[in-house]
Protein backbone atom coordinates (compact mmCIF):
# COMPACT_ATOMS: atom_id res chain seq x y z
CA UNK A 1 0.00 0.00 0.00
CA UNK A 2 1.28 3.48 -0.80
CA UNK A 3 1.96 6.27 1.68
CA UNK A 4 0.33 9.67 1.20
CA UNK A 5 1.90 12.84 2.64
CA UNK A 6 -0.33 15.88 3.07
CA UNK A 7 -0.42 19.03 5.18
CA UNK A 8 -1.98 18.34 8.58
CA UNK A 9 -5.04 20.41 9.42
CA UNK A 10 -6.42 21.50 12.78
CA UNK A 11 -8.75 18.48 12.57
CA UNK A 12 -5.66 16.22 12.31
CA UNK A 13 -4.06 17.66 15.42
CA UNK A 14 -5.36 14.99 17.87
CA UNK A 15 -3.94 12.27 15.61
CA UNK A 16 -0.60 14.04 15.30
CA UNK A 17 -0.53 14.56 19.09
CA UNK A 18 -0.95 10.82 19.65
CA UNK A 19 1.78 10.04 17.11
CA UNK A 20 4.01 12.66 18.79
CA UNK A 21 3.54 10.97 22.17
CA UNK A 22 4.61 7.60 20.74
CA UNK A 23 7.56 9.21 18.95
CA UNK A 24 8.77 10.99 22.09
CA UNK A 25 8.35 7.80 24.14
CA UNK A 26 10.45 5.82 21.64
CA UNK A 27 13.09 8.55 21.46
CA UNK A 28 13.38 8.74 25.26
CA UNK A 29 15.41 5.51 25.14
CA UNK A 30 18.12 7.19 23.11
CA UNK A 31 18.00 10.83 24.19
CA UNK A 32 17.25 10.26 27.88
CA UNK A 33 14.43 12.83 27.93
CA UNK A 34 11.90 11.30 30.26
CA UNK A 35 8.33 12.53 30.60
CA UNK A 36 7.39 15.07 33.22
CA UNK A 37 5.71 14.15 36.51
CA UNK A 38 2.32 14.14 34.77
CA UNK A 39 3.51 11.58 32.19
CA UNK A 40 3.64 13.98 29.25
CA UNK A 41 6.63 14.92 27.14
CA UNK A 42 7.62 18.43 26.06
CA UNK A 43 5.40 19.49 23.20
CA UNK A 44 6.88 22.86 22.17
CA UNK A 45 7.68 21.59 18.67
CA UNK A 46 4.24 20.08 18.31
CA UNK A 47 2.64 23.39 19.33
CA UNK A 48 4.87 25.39 17.00
CA UNK A 49 4.03 23.15 14.06
CA UNK A 50 0.36 24.10 14.37
CA UNK A 51 0.69 27.73 15.45
CA UNK A 52 3.93 29.24 14.12
CA UNK A 53 3.95 30.57 10.54
CA UNK A 54 7.57 29.42 10.28
CA UNK A 55 6.53 25.77 10.75
CA UNK A 56 4.28 23.32 8.86
CA UNK A 57 2.91 19.97 10.07
CA UNK A 58 2.40 17.02 7.72
CA UNK A 59 0.51 13.77 8.23
CA UNK A 60 1.55 10.55 6.54
CA UNK A 61 -1.16 7.96 5.87
CA UNK A 62 -1.31 4.46 4.48
CA UNK A 63 -4.83 3.76 3.35
CA UNK A 64 -7.08 5.26 6.00
CA UNK A 65 -4.54 4.81 8.82
CA UNK A 66 -1.97 7.29 10.13
CA UNK A 67 1.57 6.18 9.38
CA UNK A 68 3.62 9.09 10.71
CA UNK A 69 4.14 12.83 10.80
CA UNK A 70 6.72 15.42 9.88
CA UNK A 71 7.33 19.00 10.97
CA UNK A 72 9.06 21.38 8.58
CA UNK A 73 10.51 24.60 9.99
CA UNK A 74 12.38 27.70 8.83
CA UNK A 75 9.78 28.29 6.11
CA UNK A 76 10.19 32.06 6.24
CA UNK A 77 14.01 32.08 6.25
CA UNK A 78 15.62 34.00 3.42
CA UNK A 79 18.49 32.26 1.70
Amino acid sequence: MSVVVRPATAADRPTVERLWLMFRHDMSETDGRLPGPDGTFRADRLRAAFTDADWAPYLLSSGNRPAGFAFVRNLTAAY
